[in-house]
């Protein structure tokens, strides 16, 4: 009975791979005297690479990335694979995203005729401009959202409701409202 088949990579997993596998050969033919500077021009590419696509990948795929980089020990400095792990642990920490997440600013997904006629418009009501938002959330099909998507629109609206000023130096400063 032939062994249980792997599933093949995500296309996010063969990029890392393959960006992996090109620092692991040059490394491999890299002078001894080159080793640090090679290493840190790799592990940039690398860490460009993750950037991208590390949030794509299964739990599975993260998990054998891991031990692929703890592999390139000997090959890449120490402090460069530190660099690699921890940014690993930090996109852990914001856990994977769905496709629907897009991670667009809450502010940029208002026109510019919302903002001019309801949002930064004064003699626009508290309610008014409290049913425009929230209208506005419906319309992004935001029916059950996530914890940190509910305050980012608790913050939103509060900082509309308090003051327009507020609200758009609280915007540029909040980068994930």
């Amino acid at each position: 009975m032939a062994g249980s088949m792997q599933p093949a990579p995500t296309p996010a997993m063969q990029l890392i791979q393959q960006r992996l596998q090109i620092a692991r050969t040059a490394m491999q033919d890299c002078q001894p005297s080159a080793n640090s500077r090679a290493s840190a021009i790799h592990t940039g590419a690398i860490c460009a690479e993750l950037k991208t696509n590390l949030t794509m990948l299964t739990a599975t795929e993260t998990a054998d990335l891991l031990t692929k980089v703890q592999q390139m020990d000997g090959l890449l400095t120490q402090n460069d694979i530190h660099k690699i792990l921890s940014m690993m642990a930090e996109s852990a920490k914001v856990g994977v995203r769905r496709g629907m997440q897009d991670y667009t600013c809450l502010k940029d997904t208002f026109s510019d005729q919302q903002w001019s006629t309801t949002l930064l418009n004064k003699s626009v009501s508290w309610e008014g401009r409290k049913d425009a938002i929230l209208r506005h959330a419906l319309n992004l099909e935001c029916h059950t959202p996530s914890e940190p998507t509910k305050l980012a629109w608790a913050e939103f609206l509060c900082a509309v409701h308090h003051e327009v000023q507020y609200c758009m130096e609280k915007t540029k400063l909040r980068k994930s409202i």
